[in-house]
């Protein structure tokens, strides 16, 4: 700018100061006059978009690091809302998406400069939600101040203190599949055009981000999910119990563990066919998952054996729930049940082997029914 005035005064009034103004050309001076002024403009223009191209410049680097950044990562939604405070510069970012479990909400998957993850909000309508709105027309708004709109959730503004905050929803293949919500603490009248075009360059990576951590969630949940009854697998069991048996020895809190066997298995396969023996699995594992608590754990050992781990359960509650789970074996089969309880003072090979034992002398006994593993102790 400085530059650009200097230019104006070499070559409009250097030349009248030089011949005078008396013998300069009258009609001369509206036109230098009005250069004068043309140039001073197309300076200021010119200074203003070297300043664009230089933010934009540096928003692309912000957007390509970022980039990189979430495509290391699995489940990225976080490094994605810190790539938008850094964007935008505000402390504030929330992730909103429909919610798995419950499809007639939204929930908070990720935030940054808020811990507000798991809060939810209706798609019903039945509350203001500039999130919802976003979501289900598709529309980026922007907000002055939130306080005074009555589209904004008050819920939004109570927890986080926003005041302007900007809605901006997020495509995958040609719908919806969340809201990216973006707040400032303070009253902001207008947000610079390079911070609007950042933001929805960096929401089409969140919907990439959501498609990969998504397909990586679910690749997870097979691996650990038995394909036949859907009940966790081996795998899980062999992951769980040593931190049910740590848990255990720490709170002096009990541990019950089931074996759970089809009774002559291996004849209903032949006399019914292998079709009949899966659907059998599979009916059983349904009519089981009903008696397990939130926080037990019920998984296919392999074949026809299953494990339950009972929390923060003795021997006594344990046989309880087993022998109703026994009464309720589905297509006419029964069950032998071994149980093993401990206080997570033990090695897990030898709760194992008890419980193992337990269910032997359930089937030597007769079959269809509940043994106990003799106390540790006693062992």
């Amino acid at each position: 700018m400085n530059a650009m005035v200097m230019f104006c005064v070499a070559t409009f009034v250097i030349p009248i100061l030089v011949i005078g103004g008396s013998r300069y050309p009258p009609s001369e001076w509206k036109r230098a006059f009005l250069w004068a002024l043309l140039l001073a403009g197309t300076g200021l223009t010119v200074q203003r978009l070297v300043r664009e191209i230089s933010q934009r410049g540096e928003l692309q680097k912000i957007v390509t690091m970022a980039a990189r950044t979430i495509s290391s990562k699995g489940d990225s939604r976080n490094e994605i809302c810190a790539a938008m405070s850094v964007i935008t510069g505000t402390d504030l970012v929330m992730l909103f998406e429909p919610d798995h479990e419950d499809p007639g909400v939204m929930v908070v998957t990720a935030s940054h400069g808020t811990d507000i993850v798991g809060i939810t909000v209706s798609l019903s309508g039945s509350e203001s939600s500039g999130a919802v709105q976003s979501f289900i027309y598709g529309k980026t708004r922007y907000v002055i101040d939130a306080r005074d709109d009555s589209a904004v959730s008050s819920r939004l503004v109570e927890l986080t203190g926003v005041r302007s905050v900007l809605f901006q929803p997020i495509f995958r293949a040609g719908r919806t599949v969340g809201t990216i919500v973006i707040g400032w603490s303070s009253c902001i009248k207008e947000q610079p055009s390079w911070i609007l075009s950042g933001i929805e360059l960096l929401a089409s990576e969140i919907a990439t981000s959501i498609d990969r951590a998504d397909l990586l969630a679910r690749e997870r949940q097979l691996a650990r999910t038995d394909h036949l009854t859907r009940l966790a697998n081996r795998r899980v069991w062999d992951e769980e119990l040593p931190i049910a048996m740590a848990r255990a020895a720490r709170s002096s809190c009990p541990l019950t563990l089931a074996m759970i066997d089809i009774d002559h298995f291996k004849l209903y396969n032949d006399e019914h066919g292998h079709q009949a023996g899966d659907e059998l699995l599979q009916s059983c594992a349904a009519a089981w998952s009903g008696f397990i608590r939130k926080g037990d754990l019920l998984a296919r050992y392999g074949g026809e054996e299953f494990v339950i781990a009972f929390f923060d359960t003795n021997i006594d509650q344990a046989e309880k729930t087993v022998d109703r789970l026994r009464a309720e074996t589905p297509g006419g089969a029964s069950v032998s049940i071994g149980l093993a309880a401990t206080n997570g003072d033990e090695d897990i090979p030898r709760l194992m082997k008890r419980a193992d034992t337990a269910l032997y002398q359930a089937k030597s006994r007769g079959r269809d029914r509940v043994e106990r593993a003799k106390p540790q102790s006693l062992v």
